[in-house]
């Protein structure tokens, strides 16, 4: 069995990956919508806020213990952001940023170059992999899904708190692909690093309670 904190990206980014956020996510874009950057904006939110919100509404759909689901889903999102930032320290994949700019020239052979690009939204990471928002949702759906039994729930959110768009979901999926999506929008990580970050996240949880069960 691989390693929990195994890392599957490849070194070298997709061109198409690298294009897709130097057109959807950069601070001015014609190619992303109204709806595409409220959906940024809104997934920049803490990931312990978001999830915690979900693990309410999921114990009263299930007609559990508040406490103790909205317990096991933070305890899941701050074990996924851990992992995540570790595991960030030893690759240092480099950011979209970086490498739409060229400070990684080369990483990105037959992409144009602009030196001008910004994301929609900022960050100071060291590494662009993993995603820790991406890793944290994993956990967090992994840890509802096994608390509720099912995928389906329905939650509307709203962030900036008073001033943000309302988000609804129909189903944890929903939510999971809507974060990889707002990250790519955001200008802040690779469509496969999404992805992959999803997935790691999933893993760690569900290897969790197999080693409990």
């Amino acid at each position: 069995m691989a390693r929990i904190d195994h890392w599957q990206l490849p070194e070298t980014p997709a061109v198409a990956d690298v294009a897709e956020v130097r057109r959807v996510g950069a601070r001015v874009s014609r190619a992303r919508t109204a709806d595409q950057t409220a959906a940024a904006i809104f997934w920049s939110a803490p990931s312990l806020t978001l999830w915690a919100c979900a693990a309410m509404e999921a114990a009263r759909a299930a007609r559990l213990d508040e406490r103790h689901v909205k317990a096991r889903v933070a305890i899941a999102v701050e074990r996924a952001r851990r992992l995540a930032v570790r595991i960030g320290e030893r690759i240092r994949y480099p950011t979209p940023e970086a490498l739409i700019r060229g400070h990684a020239p080369s990483r990105v052979a037959a992409m144009h170059v602009d030196p001008s690009w910004e994301p929609l939204l900022a960050a100071s990471r060291a590494s662009e992999a993993p995603c820790p928002e991406c890793v944290a949702a994993g956990a967090a759906v992994a840890a509802l899904r096994r608390v509720m039994g099912e995928d389906r729930l329905g939650v509307e959110m709203v962030f900036p708190q008073g001033r943000g768009v309302m988000r609804r979901f129909r189903s944890l999926t929903q939510m999971l692909q809507e974060c990889e999506d707002a990250q790519v929008w955001a200008g802040l990580h690779l469509r496969a690093t999404a992805v992959e970050s999803t997935e790691l996240g999933l893993r760690l949880e569900n290897q969790r309670d197999s080693a409990t069960a």
